[in-house]
Protein backbone atom coordinates (compact mmCIF):
# COMPACT_ATOMS: atom_id res chain seq x y z
CA UNK A 1 0.00 0.00 0.00
CA UNK A 2 1.51 3.35 -1.04
CA UNK A 3 1.63 6.47 1.11
CA UNK A 4 -1.32 8.12 -0.66
CA UNK A 5 -3.57 5.08 -0.10
CA UNK A 6 -2.66 4.96 3.61
CA UNK A 7 -3.45 8.64 3.95
CA UNK A 8 -6.86 8.15 2.29
CA UNK A 9 -7.70 5.18 4.51
CA UNK A 10 -6.74 7.10 7.63
CA UNK A 11 -8.96 9.99 6.55
CA UNK A 12 -11.89 7.63 5.98
CA UNK A 13 -11.40 6.02 9.41
CA UNK A 14 -11.17 9.46 11.02
CA UNK A 15 -14.37 10.64 9.31
CA UNK A 16 -16.27 7.49 10.38
CA UNK A 17 -15.17 7.94 14.00
CA UNK A 18 -16.18 11.57 13.86
CA UNK A 19 -19.65 10.62 12.58
CA UNK A 20 -20.03 8.02 15.35
CA UNK A 21 -19.14 10.58 18.00
CA UNK A 22 -21.57 13.11 16.50
CA UNK A 23 -24.28 10.49 16.27
CA UNK A 24 -23.75 9.51 19.89
CA UNK A 25 -23.96 13.18 20.94
CA UNK A 26 -27.20 13.61 18.98
CA UNK A 27 -28.65 10.45 20.52
CA UNK A 28 -27.70 11.54 24.02
CA UNK A 29 -29.08 15.02 23.39
CA UNK A 30 -32.34 13.51 22.12
CA UNK A 31 -32.67 11.31 25.20
CA UNK A 32 -31.81 14.24 27.43
CA UNK A 33 -34.42 16.49 25.78
CA UNK A 34 -37.04 13.72 25.68
CA UNK A 35 -36.56 13.04 29.39
CA UNK A 36 -37.43 16.68 30.10
CA UNK A 37 -40.86 16.34 28.47
CA UNK A 38 -43.80 16.27 30.90
CA UNK A 39 -45.57 12.95 31.42
CA UNK A 40 -48.70 14.16 29.61
CA UNK A 41 -46.81 14.67 26.32
CA UNK A 42 -45.06 11.31 26.64
CA UNK A 43 -48.50 9.71 27.15
CA UNK A 44 -49.67 11.33 23.91
CA UNK A 45 -46.64 10.00 22.02
CA UNK A 46 -47.16 6.48 23.39
CA UNK A 47 -50.78 6.53 22.21
CA UNK A 48 -49.57 6.66 18.61
CA UNK A 49 -47.12 3.75 18.92
CA UNK A 50 -47.42 -0.02 19.05
CA UNK A 51 -46.19 -1.61 22.27
CA UNK A 52 -43.45 -3.37 20.28
CA UNK A 53 -42.03 -0.03 19.13
CA UNK A 54 -42.40 1.45 22.60
CA UNK A 55 -40.59 -1.49 24.14
CA UNK A 56 -37.58 -1.32 21.84
CA UNK A 57 -37.55 2.45 21.50
CA UNK A 58 -37.92 3.52 25.12
CA UNK A 59 -37.83 0.77 27.72
CA UNK A 60 -34.05 0.34 27.44
CA UNK A 61 -33.44 4.06 27.86
CA UNK A 62 -34.91 4.72 31.27
CA UNK A 63 -36.99 2.78 33.78
CA UNK A 64 -39.22 5.86 33.96
CA UNK A 65 -40.59 5.24 30.44
CA UNK A 66 -41.51 1.65 31.27
CA UNK A 67 -43.28 2.79 34.44
CA UNK A 68 -45.12 5.54 32.55
CA UNK A 69 -46.40 3.12 29.94
CA UNK A 70 -47.52 0.67 32.61
CA UNK A 71 -49.42 3.45 34.37
CA UNK A 72 -50.97 4.70 31.11
CA UNK A 73 -52.03 1.28 29.83
CA UNK A 74 -52.74 -1.29 32.52
CA UNK A 75 -54.33 -3.34 29.71
CA UNK A 76 -52.63 -4.11 26.42
CA UNK A 77 -53.90 -4.28 22.86
CA UNK A 78 -51.79 -6.69 20.81
CA UNK A 79 -51.99 -6.78 17.02
CA UNK A 80 -49.61 -9.27 15.44
CA UNK A 81 -49.73 -9.04 11.67
CA UNK A 82 -47.14 -10.25 9.19
CA UNK A 83 -43.66 -10.38 10.70
CA UNK A 84 -40.60 -12.59 10.51
CA UNK A 85 -40.32 -15.68 12.71
CA UNK A 86 -37.28 -14.20 14.51
CA UNK A 87 -39.05 -10.94 15.29
CA UNK A 88 -42.17 -12.76 16.43
CA UNK A 89 -40.20 -15.01 18.79
CA UNK A 90 -38.65 -11.91 20.34
CA UNK A 91 -42.07 -10.23 20.59
CA UNK A 92 -43.53 -13.35 22.17
CA UNK A 93 -40.81 -13.76 24.79
CA UNK A 94 -40.41 -10.12 25.82
CA UNK A 95 -43.92 -8.72 25.48
CA UNK A 96 -46.65 -11.37 25.35
CA UNK A 97 -45.48 -13.95 27.90
CA UNK A 98 -44.75 -11.43 30.72
CA UNK A 99 -48.07 -9.61 30.09
CA UNK A 100 -50.63 -12.36 29.41
CA UNK A 101 -52.80 -11.27 32.30
CA UNK A 102 -52.86 -7.66 31.00
CA UNK A 103 -53.90 -8.31 27.38
CA UNK A 104 -57.36 -6.91 26.60
CA UNK A 105 -57.41 -7.30 22.82
CA UNK A 106 -55.43 -9.91 20.89
CA UNK A 107 -55.30 -10.13 17.11
CA UNK A 108 -53.27 -12.89 15.42
CA UNK A 109 -52.89 -12.90 11.65
CA UNK A 110 -50.65 -15.90 11.00
CA UNK A 111 -51.29 -19.62 11.54
CA UNK A 112 -48.00 -20.23 13.32
CA UNK A 113 -48.59 -17.41 15.83
CA UNK A 114 -51.75 -19.05 17.17
CA UNK A 115 -49.97 -22.35 17.71
CA UNK A 116 -47.00 -20.74 19.49
CA UNK A 117 -48.89 -18.29 21.72
CA UNK A 118 -51.39 -20.93 22.84
CA UNK A 119 -48.96 -23.78 23.39
CA UNK A 120 -49.95 -25.78 25.30
CA UNK A 121 -53.61 -24.93 24.51
CA UNK A 122 -54.61 -24.49 28.14
CA UNK A 123 -52.18 -21.57 28.39
CA UNK A 124 -55.06 -19.44 27.07
CA UNK A 125 -56.46 -19.59 30.61
CA UNK A 126 -53.74 -17.14 31.66
CA UNK A 127 -55.34 -14.42 29.47
CA UNK A 128 -57.79 -13.54 32.24
CA UNK A 129 -58.53 -9.99 31.00
CA UNK A 130 -59.01 -10.93 27.34
CA UNK A 131 -62.19 -9.36 25.95
CA UNK A 132 -61.58 -9.45 22.19
CA UNK A 133 -59.90 -12.30 20.33
CA UNK A 134 -59.36 -12.09 16.56
CA UNK A 135 -57.88 -15.14 14.84
CA UNK A 136 -57.17 -14.33 11.20
CA UNK A 137 -55.88 -16.92 8.70
CA UNK A 138 -55.82 -19.62 11.34
CA UNK A 139 -55.75 -23.38 10.87
CA UNK A 140 -58.76 -25.31 12.22
CA UNK A 141 -56.43 -27.74 14.01
CA UNK A 142 -55.02 -24.96 16.19
CA UNK A 143 -58.48 -23.56 16.77
CA UNK A 144 -59.86 -26.92 17.87
CA UNK A 145 -57.10 -27.22 20.46
CA UNK A 146 -57.88 -23.94 22.22
CA UNK A 147 -61.63 -23.62 21.69
CA UNK A 148 -62.57 -26.02 24.47
CA UNK A 149 -60.62 -23.88 26.95
CA UNK A 150 -62.24 -20.57 25.94
CA UNK A 151 -65.32 -21.31 28.02
CA UNK A 152 -63.21 -20.54 31.10
CA UNK A 153 -62.21 -17.05 29.93
CA UNK A 154 -64.20 -14.77 32.26
CA UNK A 155 -64.22 -11.61 30.09
CA UNK A 156 -64.29 -12.82 26.46
CA UNK A 157 -67.13 -10.91 24.75
CA UNK A 158 -65.97 -10.65 21.13
CA UNK A 159 -64.68 -13.47 18.93
CA UNK A 160 -63.70 -13.26 15.23
CA UNK A 161 -62.40 -16.30 13.35
CA UNK A 162 -61.15 -16.49 9.77
CA UNK A 163 -59.96 -19.98 8.86
CA UNK A 164 -57.76 -21.06 5.96
CA UNK A 165 -59.38 -24.51 5.80
CA UNK A 166 -62.66 -26.33 6.48
CA UNK A 167 -64.48 -27.22 9.67
CA UNK A 168 -65.29 -30.93 9.58
CA UNK A 169 -67.48 -31.26 12.66
CA UNK A 170 -69.48 -28.06 12.55
CA UNK A 171 -71.98 -29.13 15.20
CA UNK A 172 -69.38 -29.52 17.94
CA UNK A 173 -67.62 -26.36 16.80
CA UNK A 174 -70.75 -24.20 17.06
CA UNK A 175 -71.80 -25.70 20.36
CA UNK A 176 -68.43 -24.80 21.85
CA UNK A 177 -68.85 -21.20 20.70
CA UNK A 178 -72.45 -20.98 21.92
CA UNK A 179 -71.35 -22.13 25.39
CA UNK A 180 -69.05 -19.12 25.84
CA UNK A 181 -70.74 -17.34 28.77
CA UNK A 182 -69.97 -13.65 27.99
CA UNK A 183 -69.87 -13.66 24.18
CA UNK A 184 -71.86 -10.81 22.61
CA UNK A 185 -70.21 -10.49 19.18
CA UNK A 186 -69.20 -13.36 16.92
CA UNK A 187 -67.87 -13.15 13.35
CA UNK A 188 -67.01 -16.31 11.42
CA UNK A 189 -65.42 -16.77 8.01
CA UNK A 190 -64.89 -20.35 6.85
CA UNK A 191 -66.61 -23.20 5.07
CA UNK A 192 -68.20 -26.19 6.78
CA UNK A 193 -68.21 -29.75 5.44
CA UNK A 194 -71.35 -30.91 7.26
CA UNK A 195 -74.59 -29.27 8.36
CA UNK A 196 -75.27 -28.17 11.90
CA UNK A 197 -77.24 -31.07 13.36
CA UNK A 198 -79.00 -30.64 16.69
CA UNK A 199 -81.14 -33.75 16.50
CA UNK A 200 -78.76 -35.75 18.67
CA UNK A 201 -77.55 -32.92 20.92
CA UNK A 202 -78.97 -31.05 23.84
CA UNK A 203 -80.89 -27.99 22.69
CA UNK A 204 -81.00 -26.23 26.05
CA UNK A 205 -77.91 -24.15 25.19
CA UNK A 206 -78.77 -20.47 25.14
CA UNK A 207 -76.03 -18.23 23.77
CA UNK A 208 -75.77 -14.56 24.84
CA UNK A 209 -74.63 -13.58 21.31
CA UNK A 210 -76.39 -10.43 20.08
CA UNK A 211 -74.42 -9.72 16.89
CA UNK A 212 -73.66 -12.70 14.66
CA UNK A 213 -71.86 -12.40 11.31
CA UNK A 214 -71.16 -15.29 8.95
CA UNK A 215 -69.29 -14.34 5.78
CA UNK A 216 -69.62 -17.26 3.29
CA UNK A 217 -72.80 -18.90 2.07
CA UNK A 218 -74.50 -20.63 4.97
CA UNK A 219 -76.40 -23.89 4.30
CA UNK A 220 -80.11 -23.28 4.81
CA UNK A 221 -80.51 -26.63 6.58
CA UNK A 222 -78.06 -25.38 9.22
CA UNK A 223 -79.44 -21.86 9.33
CA UNK A 224 -82.67 -22.83 11.08
CA UNK A 225 -80.82 -24.91 13.67
CA UNK A 226 -78.30 -22.14 14.23
CA UNK A 227 -80.95 -19.60 15.19
CA UNK A 228 -82.46 -21.89 17.81
CA UNK A 229 -79.35 -21.26 19.95
CA UNK A 230 -79.44 -17.46 19.63
CA UNK A 231 -82.42 -16.06 21.57
CA UNK A 232 -80.59 -12.77 22.24
CA UNK A 233 -79.79 -12.13 18.58
CA UNK A 234 -80.31 -8.51 17.52
CA UNK A 235 -78.16 -8.10 14.41
CA UNK A 236 -77.81 -10.68 11.63
CA UNK A 237 -76.26 -9.54 8.33
CA UNK A 238 -77.49 -11.72 5.45
CA UNK A 239 -74.87 -12.54 2.83
CA UNK A 240 -75.39 -14.16 -0.59
CA UNK A 241 -79.13 -13.52 -0.41
CA UNK A 242 -79.69 -14.74 -4.00
CA UNK A 243 -78.31 -18.11 -3.10
CA UNK A 244 -80.62 -18.29 -0.13
CA UNK A 245 -83.66 -17.19 -2.10
CA UNK A 246 -82.89 -19.59 -4.90
CA UNK A 247 -82.84 -22.41 -2.41
CA UNK A 248 -85.95 -21.20 -0.62
CA UNK A 249 -88.23 -20.32 -3.47
CA UNK A 250 -87.22 -22.76 -6.16
CA UNK A 251 -86.35 -25.81 -4.06
CA UNK A 252 -89.04 -28.37 -4.97
CA UNK A 253 -87.57 -31.27 -3.03
CA UNK A 254 -90.68 -33.09 -1.69
CA UNK A 255 -88.67 -34.50 1.19
CA UNK A 256 -87.50 -31.17 2.58
CA UNK A 257 -89.95 -28.46 1.59
CA UNK A 258 -88.60 -25.21 3.01
CA UNK A 259 -90.02 -21.81 2.16
CA UNK A 260 -88.99 -18.28 3.00
CA UNK A 261 -92.12 -17.98 5.15
CA UNK A 262 -91.16 -21.01 7.21
CA UNK A 263 -87.66 -19.98 8.14
CA UNK A 264 -88.50 -16.32 8.79
CA UNK A 265 -91.47 -17.32 10.90
CA UNK A 266 -89.13 -19.60 12.82
CA UNK A 267 -86.76 -16.69 13.45
CA UNK A 268 -89.61 -14.54 14.72
CA UNK A 269 -90.68 -17.26 17.14
CA UNK A 270 -87.25 -16.93 18.73
CA UNK A 271 -86.47 -13.23 18.60
CA UNK A 272 -87.32 -9.88 17.01
CA UNK A 273 -85.35 -8.57 14.06
CA UNK A 274 -84.87 -4.79 13.87
CA UNK A 275 -82.06 -4.55 11.29
CA UNK A 276 -81.74 -6.28 7.94
CA UNK A 277 -78.71 -6.14 5.65
CA UNK A 278 -78.85 -7.68 2.16
CA UNK A 279 -75.53 -7.69 0.35
CA UNK A 280 -76.63 -8.82 -3.09
CA UNK A 281 -78.99 -7.42 -5.71
CA UNK A 282 -82.60 -8.30 -4.89
CA UNK A 283 -85.82 -7.63 -6.76
CA UNK A 284 -88.45 -5.37 -5.23
CA UNK A 285 -90.95 -8.22 -5.32
CA UNK A 286 -88.72 -10.60 -3.34
CA UNK A 287 -87.81 -7.81 -0.95
CA UNK A 288 -91.47 -7.07 -0.26
CA UNK A 289 -92.07 -10.77 0.52
CA UNK A 290 -89.30 -10.69 3.11
CA UNK A 291 -90.31 -7.36 4.66
CA UNK A 292 -93.92 -8.44 5.09
CA UNK A 293 -92.63 -11.16 7.43
CA UNK A 294 -90.53 -8.69 9.47
CA UNK A 295 -93.03 -6.19 10.91
CA UNK A 296 -90.64 -4.85 13.56
CA UNK A 297 -87.86 -3.98 11.11
CA UNK A 298 -86.59 -0.41 11.51
CA UNK A 299 -83.34 -0.33 9.51
CA UNK A 300 -82.86 -1.65 5.98
CA UNK A 301 -79.43 -1.81 4.30
CA UNK A 302 -79.46 -2.76 0.61
CA UNK A 303 -76.59 -3.31 -1.79
CA UNK A 304 -78.73 -3.03 -4.91
CA UNK A 305 -82.39 -3.36 -5.77
CA UNK A 306 -83.91 -4.17 -9.17
CA UNK A 307 -87.29 -2.85 -10.31
CA UNK A 308 -89.69 -4.34 -12.80
CA UNK A 309 -91.50 -2.15 -15.27
CA UNK A 310 -94.26 -0.69 -13.13
CA UNK A 311 -96.75 -1.31 -15.92
CA UNK A 312 -95.97 -5.03 -15.72
CA UNK A 313 -96.60 -5.44 -11.98
CA UNK A 314 -98.96 -8.34 -11.34
CA UNK A 315 -102.04 -8.08 -9.15
CA UNK A 316 -100.29 -10.22 -6.52
CA UNK A 317 -97.25 -7.93 -6.46
CA UNK A 318 -99.53 -4.90 -6.19
CA UNK A 319 -101.29 -6.45 -3.19
CA UNK A 320 -97.85 -7.05 -1.58
CA UNK A 321 -96.89 -3.41 -2.03
CA UNK A 322 -100.16 -2.11 -0.56
CA UNK A 323 -99.82 -4.43 2.44
CA UNK A 324 -96.19 -3.40 2.90
CA UNK A 325 -97.10 0.29 2.94
CA UNK A 326 -99.56 -0.36 5.76
CA UNK A 327 -97.42 -2.73 7.84
CA UNK A 328 -93.75 -1.71 7.68
CA UNK A 329 -92.07 0.53 10.27
CA UNK A 330 -88.79 1.14 8.45
CA UNK A 331 -87.26 4.49 9.40
CA UNK A 332 -83.70 4.19 8.08
CA UNK A 333 -82.66 3.20 4.57
CA UNK A 334 -79.08 2.64 3.37
CA UNK A 335 -78.46 2.21 -0.37
CA UNK A 336 -75.02 1.13 -1.54
CA UNK A 337 -75.85 1.77 -5.21
CA UNK A 338 -77.89 4.60 -6.62
CA UNK A 339 -81.32 4.10 -8.17
CA UNK A 340 -83.43 6.10 -10.59
CA UNK A 341 -85.62 8.94 -9.36
CA UNK A 342 -88.78 7.04 -10.37
CA UNK A 343 -87.57 4.02 -8.41
CA UNK A 344 -86.81 6.18 -5.41
CA UNK A 345 -90.25 7.78 -5.60
CA UNK A 346 -91.72 4.28 -5.38
CA UNK A 347 -89.53 3.40 -2.39
CA UNK A 348 -90.50 6.60 -0.55
CA UNK A 349 -94.14 5.61 -1.08
CA UNK A 350 -93.62 2.06 0.16
CA UNK A 351 -91.72 3.29 3.24
CA UNK A 352 -93.90 6.15 4.52
CA UNK A 353 -92.15 6.28 7.93
CA UNK A 354 -88.69 6.81 6.44
CA UNK A 355 -86.84 9.68 8.12
CA UNK A 356 -83.17 8.87 7.37
CA UNK A 357 -81.59 8.14 3.99
CA UNK A 358 -77.97 7.32 3.23
CA UNK A 359 -76.94 6.63 -0.35
CA UNK A 360 -73.74 6.29 -2.38
CA UNK A 361 -74.26 8.86 -5.13
CA UNK A 362 -70.95 8.64 -7.08
CA UNK A 363 -71.32 12.15 -8.55
CA UNK A 364 -72.72 15.59 -7.85
CA UNK A 365 -75.30 15.55 -10.66
CA UNK A 366 -77.19 12.60 -9.19
CA UNK A 367 -76.99 14.08 -5.70
CA UNK A 368 -78.45 17.32 -7.02
CA UNK A 369 -81.35 15.57 -8.79
CA UNK A 370 -82.19 13.45 -5.74
CA UNK A 371 -82.00 16.38 -3.33
CA UNK A 372 -84.27 18.49 -5.56
CA UNK A 373 -86.79 15.66 -5.64
CA UNK A 374 -86.76 15.28 -1.85
CA UNK A 375 -87.18 19.02 -1.30
CA UNK A 376 -90.00 19.18 -3.83
CA UNK A 377 -91.87 16.40 -2.04
CA UNK A 378 -90.86 17.50 1.44
CA UNK A 379 -94.45 17.82 2.60
CA UNK A 380 -95.26 14.29 1.44
CA UNK A 381 -92.51 12.43 3.28
CA UNK A 382 -90.78 12.41 6.64
CA UNK A 383 -87.18 12.27 5.39
CA UNK A 384 -85.27 14.91 7.29
CA UNK A 385 -81.80 13.40 7.75
CA UNK A 386 -79.75 12.78 4.62
CA UNK A 387 -76.27 11.43 4.03
CA UNK A 388 -74.78 11.52 0.53
CA UNK A 389 -71.56 9.60 -0.07
CA UNK A 390 -69.70 11.24 -2.98
CA UNK A 391 -66.09 10.20 -3.78
CA UNK A 392 -65.02 13.71 -4.83
CA UNK A 393 -66.94 15.61 -2.16
CA UNK A 394 -65.34 18.87 -1.04
CA UNK A 395 -66.41 22.16 0.55
CA UNK A 396 -67.18 23.67 -2.86
CA UNK A 397 -69.64 20.89 -3.60
CA UNK A 398 -71.17 21.24 -0.13
CA UNK A 399 -71.73 24.97 -0.70
CA UNK A 400 -73.49 24.22 -4.00
CA UNK A 401 -75.88 21.89 -2.21
CA UNK A 402 -76.38 24.52 0.48
CA UNK A 403 -77.44 27.09 -2.14
CA UNK A 404 -79.69 24.50 -3.78
CA UNK A 405 -81.54 23.96 -0.50
CA UNK A 406 -81.93 27.70 0.05
CA UNK A 407 -83.43 28.05 -3.44
CA UNK A 408 -85.84 25.12 -3.12
CA UNK A 409 -86.95 25.08 0.51
CA UNK A 410 -88.09 27.52 3.16
CA UNK A 411 -87.10 25.15 5.96
CA UNK A 412 -84.15 25.68 8.24
CA UNK A 413 -81.34 23.18 7.82
CA UNK A 414 -77.80 22.27 8.77
CA UNK A 415 -75.17 20.85 6.41
CA UNK A 416 -71.69 19.53 7.08
CA UNK A 417 -69.06 17.43 5.35
CA UNK A 418 -67.03 14.63 6.92
CA UNK A 419 -64.50 13.33 4.40
CA UNK A 420 -66.56 12.18 1.37
CA UNK A 421 -69.88 12.19 3.26
CA UNK A 422 -72.21 15.20 3.22
CA UNK A 423 -74.82 15.28 6.00
CA UNK A 424 -77.99 17.38 5.73
CA UNK A 425 -80.56 17.87 8.48
CA UNK A 426 -83.84 19.49 7.40
CA UNK A 427 -85.39 21.18 10.43
CA UNK A 428 -89.14 21.44 10.74
CA UNK A 429 -90.46 25.00 10.96
CA UNK A 430 -92.63 25.56 14.01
Amino acid sequence: MNLRSKRNNNEIIHQNKKREVESTKISKNFVSHFENLPNEIIYEIFNYLDIYDIYYGFFNLKKRFENLYGHLNPYLRINISTMSKIRFDDYHQKIIIPNRQRILILRLSNPFTTDIIFSPPKIILKFVQLKTLILDKTDSTYLKNILKHMIHLPELSSLSINLIDFIKNSTEFYLQIFRLPKLKYCKLNFQIMAHLDVSSTSTNISSPIEHFVYEPLFPMESFENLLSFLPQLRHLPIHNIHDYLHLIIEDDDPVKPFTINQYLNHILNITQIFHLEIQETISLNKLSQILLLLPDLQTLHLDSISFSNLDDISDEEFVHFIALIKKNKIKKLFLEKRIGIDAFELLSTIFPHLNYLQINCRDYQYTQFLLKFLLKHQNNNLIRLLCFSIPLADDKMMNKLKNLIIQNSASNFTIQRVSDHIYINIIENN
